[in-house]
């Protein structure tokens, strides 16, 4: 039964068996505080401030190497190994460090309600995101939403990133469910990309950006979608 979900939705979930999340921005409200370490640590090195316009085209959903090095071309920067290698160790210790003194990871709204309706009714959930264990081994201590998920992907498990679907189709083997049976949630760009050329339904997750093609559906959080 689909009750809990909103009559113009429950088309859409109807012989469904895996859903998959992106983490960051799509479960949890860390995307803002993801934005700051990497703009800091960019203006830090090089002087170069980065709006949030760029850090949603370029950085959000991909993973650091990537996106560093696609934007700071764009900038006119040639990026050694050695630039790199001290921007990503500055980024990887500010983000450990704030996000240990961070007491709770504020999660979106309406995700821990749909994610028990969704358990309650059977359904297999994965998180997929581009970050790293160690940080999602904080965040899962800091917003207690760990429980709620069957598997766990990070780039560590796929070293493809978004916008390519690799990670997406990793997961899906991993459940041993096709696309056509998948649902993604995702709120960036990039993931959007990934998602939709994985195959599977998509529903986008973000007030800030315009529904794009391919998309099933979109709302602003998941009190959009719950009954």
């Amino acid at each position: 039964m689909l009750n809990f979900i909103k009559p113009a939705y429950r088309k859409i979930f109807k012989n469904k068996r895996l859903i998959l999340f992106d983490m960051d921005g799509t479960v949890t409200r860390t995307e803002v505080l993801n934005y700051r370490i990497y703009k800091n640590a960019i203006n830090r090195a090089l002087n170069i401030k980065l709006t949030l316009t760029d850090w949603n085209k370029s950085f959000s959903g991909t993973t650091p190497n990537e996106s560093l090095t696609k934007y700071l071309e764009k900038c006119g920067i040639l990026l050694t190994n050695t630039l790199l290698k001290n921007l990503m160790e500055e980024i990887h210790v500010s983000k450990k460090k704030q996000l240990e003194n961070i007491s709770n990871i504020e999660v979106v709204n309406g995700f821990i309600e749909f994610a028990k309706k969704l358990r309650k009714e059977n359904f297999r959930i994965g998180l997929v995101t581009s970050t790293t264990k160690v940080f999602v081994k904080i965040i899962f201590s800091k917003s207690g939403i760990n429980h709620y998920f069957d598997q766990v992907v990070t780039r560590e498990d796929c070293n493809i990133s978004k916008p390519n679907p690799a990670i997406y189709l990793h997961a899906m083997k991993i459940f041993g469910v096709d696309p056509k049976y998948t649902i993604i949630f995702e709120d960036s760009s990039s993931g959007l990309m990934a998602a939709i050329k994985s195959g599977a339904t998509v529903i986008q997750i973000n007030g800030q950006l315009n529904k794009l093609n391919g998309v099933s559906c979109h709302g602003k959080n998941y009190l959009d979608i719950l009954n």
